[in-house]
């Protein structure tokens, strides 16, 4: 229903567009400060101190112990932030979301819908535009201060993704036991997230089909349902 007049009107806050370069996400994280400590502040109100310290720990070790390309960028992050959840909080796949894409209504090419369904506060309201620079080209990552993955991104000229969740394997009757048994298989691997494969893919696939076969071809760390869509 179309409204009447400005009143049923909500305005939506302005989002930031930082400029990263070849540089890390500590770059938006500096940039934005305010946000950072808001999205920290809501997991310690979700999760607990206790239960972020111990989760960051685990996230630490399992990030060091498999040697991932971007550790060195989330502990960076972690000395910025002085404080428990910054390994946790980019190793966070564990909510869901949903995507769509499709030919663009408005014009050429497609159009790449997406929306979080986290369950953490602060994410919606302190969300940033991060312009990287990769190997292959400039691209805008949707992401917030600290997070060096990527879940949305756009290419402009190559592609667009965006990652979510797929339904989760079950192996008992309860989802809680199941939710462990997985995470347990994911200790025990040492592929890559699937967040940190998609910032792979921005940076160094040139064209939509090689983003298609990188993505096709490589082993993750934990499943994942990944949204292309090229210019075409």
């Amino acid at each position: 229903m179309e409204p009447r007049d400005d009143h049923y009107l909500t305005p939506l806050p302005t989002i930031p567009l930082v400029q990263v370069g070849a540089a890390g996400p500590v770059v938006v994280a500096e940039a934005q400060p305010a946000r950072l400590n808001r999205i920290f502040a809501g997991a310690e109100r979700r999760y607990g101190n206790t239960v972020l310290s111990v989760a960051d720990r685990l996230s630490e070790y399992w990030l060091a112990r498999n040697d991932n390309p971007y550790r060195e960028e989330i502990e960076a992050v972690a000395a910025r932030v002085g404080r428990s959840g910054a390994f946790m909080l980019n190793m966070s796949f564990e909510w869901s979301c949903t995507a769509g894409v499709g030919p663009d209504p408005q014009g050429q090419g497609n159009r790449l819908l997406r929306t979080l369904d986290w369950p953490l506060h602060e994410l919606g309201r302190n969300v940033v535009v991060a312009r990287y620079e990769g190997e292959e080209g400039a691209y805008d990552s949707i992401t917030w201060p600290g997070f060096a993955g990527v879940v949305t991104a756009l290419a402009p000229g190559r592609f667009s993704a965006a990652i979510n969740q797929p339904p989760m394997r079950r192996w008992t009757p309860s989802c809680w036991l199941d939710w462990g048994v997985n995470r347990f298989r994911m200790w025990r691997n040492d592929a890559l997230p699937p967040v940190h494969l998609l910032r792979q893919v921005f940076d160094q696939c040139r064209t939509y089909e090689e983003a298609r076969d990188v993505l096709a071809d490589t082993l993750l760390a934990m499943p994942a349902l990944i949204s292309l869509s090229g210019v075409a």
